[in-house]
């Protein structure tokens, strides 16, 4: 069995406005892990917690974080869309921004349902059943939270260079979309366009590919200079540095 063994599921074509995807990690080793900010909130329970497993919600992130693993962990867990825990779960999370928190503290008895549906025994039918759950909270979704969620989804997928471009594209003003967006993801507009940026970088890199001008312009930087500086500011490491540390793990 490896050390890791890490699987993403695709939620009912219902949710997919609302939840990216399921997620199932099991570890057996100690270790650092880099995770690197993805614009998205999750709602997580490791099975082989010390005390009772709850579930947990996940911030959104502003800056990769360095996490240390210091023991086997069997997670499921939920990855939302930028807005789709608010939309969903009625959360706030423009306070979630960068922590961790315990889901009864926000939703009080309400957090049994979603939690026993992540205890169940086994991944397939504790993802099941999560997804079921959220079906039937599809229809309750606000017409301004929907929107907001809309608003959110664009900035973390647009190629526009700057917040005033995607507010003039979207139609509202610069000022309308950064509080609708950071009441419905927890960080704003620039952050997301900074972090689609990074995740299309990212998506699928390889340790023989190069991070240069060509890349950076495919993932919608203006330039390399661009890629370099903003790559700095959310991972803390440069391109090359990030690459090296691939290599290194394999």
């Amino acid at each position: 069995m490896p050390s890791v063994a890490y699987r993403e599921v695709r939620p009912s074509q219902v949710l997919q406005e609302y939840i990216e995807c399921y997620w199932t990690l099991r570890t057996r080793d100690s270790g650092t892990q880099r995770v690197l900010p993805d614009g998205c909130v999750d709602l997580l329970i490791d099975r082989l917690c010390v005390k009772p497993p709850e579930p947990k919600i996940i911030g959104a992130m502003r800056h990769a974080q360095q996490r240390r693993v210091t023991r086997a962990r069997d997670i499921v867990a939920v990855r939302f869309t930028p807005g789709g825990a608010r939309a969903l779960l009625q959360l706030p999370v423009d306070e979630l921004t960068d922590t961790t928190a315990r889901l009864s503290e926000l939703m009080g008895a309400a957090a049994t349902e979603p939690g026993d549906c992540l205890r169940l025994a086994s991944h397939g039918a504790a993802i099941h059943s999560i997804d079921d759950f959220f079906k039937t909270r599809v229809n309750r979704v606000a017409a301004h939270d929907r929107r907001a969620t809309q608003y959110a989804r664009a900035c973390l997928a647009s190629d526009r260079s700057n917040v005033c471009a995607l507010s003039q594209q979207i139609g509202v003003s610069r000022q309308h979309l950064r509080r609708q967006v950071l009441a419905a993801a927890g960080v704003g507009p620039k952050a997301l366009l900074q972090i689609g940026r990074l995740r299309r970088l990212t998506t699928g890199l390889t340790p023989n590919r190069r991070l240069d001008a060509k890349a950076a312009v495919a993932a919608g930087y203006c330039d390399q200079s661009h890629m370099a500086n903003e790559f700095r500011l959310l991972t803390g490491s440069t391109p090359t540095e990030y690459v090296r540390a691939l290599q290194i793990a394999l």
